[in-house]
């Protein structure tokens, strides 16, 4: 059956603006209509300042509850289906305004947006940060040798 969120749940009206975002249980994933509701919840999170104790509370169950519920398999497919229907207009919008960014905005404009474009197909990384995780590993792997000398030398010593 598929349910229309502002019909189906105890969801206030101040989320009226996600009125056209559908809750849907035919989607052959075990979820209740709380755990449906508290993904939808968990994707808006961002947009309405909820913290996760606030999610929590409005369904009276611990924060740790809603944590545990947010790590099952079924809740994380159904959390990026909702994300993606609750967000998937505002993608269409954000590339228009990259679109007309790149037709009529300013040369800096330009190049930020050629930026945000090529780091989200993944052509351009940010140099810094892969040279601190490669230190990190070469660190890493300097600590594991020393713990290896120290017990050979304690093996020696005995």
């Amino acid at each position: 059956m598929n349910n229309e969120l502002m019909k189906t749940s105890n969801l206030p009206a101040e989320f009226e603006q996600y009125s056209s975002v559908k809750i849907e249980d035919n989607d052959g994933l075990k979820l209740s209509m709380r755990q449906r509701e508290i993904a939808f919840l968990v994707a808006i999170k961002s947009t309405t300042k909820m913290s996760m104790q606030d999610i929590a509370d409005r369904y009276q169950i611990s924060r740790e509850m809603v944590y545990r519920e947010t790590r099952t398999p079924d809740f994380q497919k159904y959390l990026k289906k909702i994300t993606e229907d609750i967000y998937g207009e505002m993608f269409t919008l954000a590339t228009l305004a990259m679109k007309d960014i790149l037709e009529n905005g300013s040369n800096a404009h330009k190049i930020k947006v050629i930026g945000y474009v090529l780091q989200a197909e993944g052509k351009l990384k940010n140099d810094h940060t892969l040279e601190i995780k490669q230190h990190q590993q070469t660190l890493t792997d300097l600590e594991k040798e020393v713990e290896v000398l120290e017990m050979e030398l304690e093996l020696l010593g005995e």
